[in-house]
């Protein structure tokens, strides 16, 4: 498991199995404001699915393909940020992330963003973990 504390209220980390009814709850309450963006959305119409999300992003971990976080405010799940495409060979990926519109503006993107790749960065020589 991943996790990168970023201040006293927030926390990056890999989504656990437990996660799976807090997580739907997160994406449902913000499917309309994500919907313009991010594809899913409309294809993750239950708990179920966000379960099977959740064990393909600890399989790709596991094998060094990509790496999923939850963004946790206060032990509140409020968006997810991750790392797609991962080229270990080039030490590229692409990022994406997600937040619930009440935590827009706040600079918490930006802030979980700064860290997440330092971490990478940090470890991109050899395996996160």
């Amino acid at each position: 498991m991943v996790s990168i504390l970023i201040d006293n209220e927030l926390l990056l980390r890999s989504f656990q199995p437990d996660d799976a009814p807090a997580l739907f709850k997160a994406v449902d309450e913000s499917r309309t404001h994500l919907r313009p963006w991010l594809r899913w959305v409309d294809a993750t119409t239950k708990q179920e699915h966000i379960l099977q999300f959740i064990q393909r992003t600890q399989q790709q971990l596991h094998n060094q393909q990509a790496l999923e976080l939850g963004i946790f405010h206060n032990r509140e799940i409020i968006g997810g940020i991750g790392m797609h495409d991962w080229d270990h060979l080039l030490k590229k990926a692409q990022l994406g992330y997600w937040i619930k519109k009440e935590y827009e503006g706040k600079g918490i993107i930006n802030t979980c963003l700064v860290r997440f790749i330092a971490k990478w960065k940090a470890s991109s020589a050899k395996a996160i973990s």
